[in-house]
């Protein structure tokens, strides 16, 4: 389900609490903050041409002045060069996925094949040798697919910068995949996803 524009501010808020603008999923939920005030602003101008006077002139005039709103709105949308995964109306594709006959269904598959393969290759002994405190532990990793379906710009945010170094070196594993589009234009994908895992207290064993 979509969120409101409230609902994706009190997310951000919430996780700058623990975090600061440069946290990759908080760059990604101010993207799609931005989507929803482009769109909420179309909808807005084009009731606003349902209720204009019936005088003529003013009419076409009126109407003028809206077209040229929406225009700038339409112009500022396309000018958009990222739109988070989460949003984007044509999600990448992973190959192995374009067979599936929805975009819906290519988006969940591609990022089921995604977390698979970090799954699969992510050395989760590695946390075990490192000095650290026993619990739940999360790493925060961000990637763009660009316009060629290239990843690109990854960006890591973790306990250890050994674990940071493990997380970039298993995204770089990620193939090449059919890029995104958004109003028909290919377009650059910001994907975000933590990786959780669990330190055991070596101590209570």
């Amino acid at each position: 389900m979509t969120k409101t524009h409230n609902e994706l501010v009190a997310q951000r808020d919430r996780v700058l609490k623990n975090s600061s603008e440069r946290n990759p999923v908080v760059a990604q939920l101010n993207n799609q903050i931005e989507i929803l005030k482009y769109e909420k602003l179309k909808d807005s101008l084009e009731a606003k041409k349902k209720d204009l006077p019936s005088t003529e002139g003013n009419r076409k005039q009126l109407v003028k002045y809206m077209n040229g709103k929406l225009n700038k709105v339409q112009k500022d949308s396309l000018e958009i060069e990222e739109v988070p995964f989460s949003v984007v109306e044509v999600a990448p594709v992973h190959k192995d996925c374009k067979s599936l006959s929805t975009h819906s269904e290519q988006k969940k598959c591609t990022n089921a094949v995604v977390n698979k393969l970090i799954n699969k290759n992510f050395n989760t002994n590695l946390a075990k040798s490192l000095d650290l405190s026993p619990g739940r532990k999360q790493i925060f990793a961000q990637f763009i697919i660009d316009e060629k379906g290239n990843v690109t710009n990854i960006g890591v945010r973790g306990p250890h910068p050994k674990l940071k170094e493990e997380t970039i070196r298993v995204l770089k594993l990620l193939p090449q995949f059919i890029p995104g589009k958004q109003d028909g234009k290919v377009v650059k994908v910001p994907f975000s996803l933590p990786i959780v895992f669990q330190i055991a207290d070596l101590k209570k064993n």
